[in-house]
């Protein structure tokens, strides 16, 4: 598919989806190895291992391991499955840390931060091993703007570059790196992990979900229905820019964190630069305050004028999901900014508590077998272009 931008006119498209992606165990069991067996995963970023030895281990439940990310002395970073290759017992036992080596405390085989065996008790007891052999089992690991995606394949047909296809240069220039985590909110959902991430890439459900808290700020008497500024499809992801209300009147407590911030804050919208990243607001629309970007399958990337923020959902049964947000700013450089900062992180989380309001209920409904398929309006094609992907890759694609 090339681009579709809904400010040019170009084609869009609505239409229906069938339920039972959302709902059948089967199908469920079939994504875990046909899509994220297959494809690359955002797990950390880079400033997280800033040090030859940190490690973090990430429980990836739809693969069944978990993952033992490290910093090599010669400062690459590795990922491999966080168990021992004696008798398969868990490796490292804190979820993070720095070290240099990992000890098995079964029987004390030593591996280094490359992954090799390093130490092996009673070694004469083993003539069939050769230690300079044994290293633990890795998964493709590779950074893309600091992000640190891993493949459970470890030689993967297709390279993070083929997969990440035109968003490959979209945020070049992003000043990712020079911003810092803010705030971190998961819970665990009994929904599927589409139908969570169905609530967070359309805006049609911004004037009725959130008509207390940001409805105002995006949906104006020019947008009433909260349409999109633009969207973007790039193959397996896409892209959409929101649109903010310039007729919008802050609250109270809501212009004591614009008039104190030297920054735009969330939901204020952000003046268009060309200094921006090529896809972030691509249209520099003035009236514009985020961008969502989907990577296909579970990672979001909604980036705006000096914050950004992140979602991860995590498949943990068919129906039920693991969400992760994260909210990355600047560095507060006085008292205003951490104010501002600090009315972002608390009205960002009564915006998210709203956005997870609807999807078990949702869920729950879809399960009774009343419907078999879902009406999607032209606004709601990401929802659409994502199950054609999904599609895609359960239908066995090369």
């Amino acid at each position: 598919m090339g681009n579709v931008d809904f400010a040019t006119g170009a084609p869009l498209r609505s239409g229906t989806v069938p339920v039972r992606p959302y709902i059948d165990a089967d199908y469920y069991e079939a994504e875990r190895k046909r899509v994220f067996g297959r494809c690359w995963l955002n797990l950390a970023r880079e400033e997280e291992l800033p040090a030859p030895g940190d490690y973090l281990v990430k429980d990836l439940e739809v693969l069944e391991t978990q993952v033992l990310l490290v910093r090599g002395d010669d400062q690459q970073i590795r990922a491999f499955h966080n168990v021992c290759l004696h008798r398969g017992n868990r490796l490292a036992r804190d979820r993070c840390g720095n070290a240099r080596g990992f000890m098995c405390n079964f029987h004390g085989w030593v591996y280094d931060t490359k992954g090799q065996l390093r130490e092996l008790p009673d070694e004469d007891q083993f003539p069939h091993l050769d230690p300079e052999k044994i290293a633990l089992k890795s998964l493709a690991c590779h950074i893309w703007n600091g992000f640190v995606f891993v493949n459970a394949d470890p030689e993967p047909q297709t390279s993070l570059a083929q997969f990440l296809g035109e968003m490959n240069g979209a945020f070049d220039g992003f000043p990712f790196a020079d911003m810092q985590l803010t705030a971190f909110y998961h819970a665990e959902v009994n929904a599927n992990w589409k139908l969570v991430g169905d609530a967070l890439q359309e805006a049609y459900h911004a004037p009725i979900l959130h008509r207390q808290t940001v409805a105002d700020a995006v949906a104006g008497p020019d947008n009433p229905h909260c349409h999109l500024a633009s969207m973007r499809l790039h193959g397996d992801h896409h892209g959409l820019s929101v649109h903010g209300n310039l007729h919008h009147q802050p609250t109270p407590i809501e212009q004591i964190a614009f008039d104190y911030s030297a920054s735009p804050i969330y939901p204020a919208p952000a003046a268009p630069s060309d200094s921006q990243a090529p896809g972030v607001n691509p249209r520099r629309e003035s009236a514009w305050i985020f961008d969502i970007n989907v990577l296909f399958p579970n990672f979001h990337l909604d980036p705006s004028g000096t914050w950004y923020g992140t979602y991860h959902l995590w498949p943990l049964a068919v129906d039920r999901t693991r969400w992760e947000f994260r909210i990355y700013m600047n560095p507060p450089k006085n008292a205003g900014d951490m104010v501002a900062q600090e009315y972002t992180k608390v009205f960002g989380r009564f915006v998210q508590r709203e956005d997870l309001s609807t999807v078990e209920a949702t869920h729950e409904m879809l399960r009774s077998g009343a419907l078999t398929e879902l009406h999607l309006s032209a606004q709601e094609m990401p929802l659409l272009h994502s199950l054609e992907v999904l599609e895609s890759y359960m239908q066995g694609r090369p």
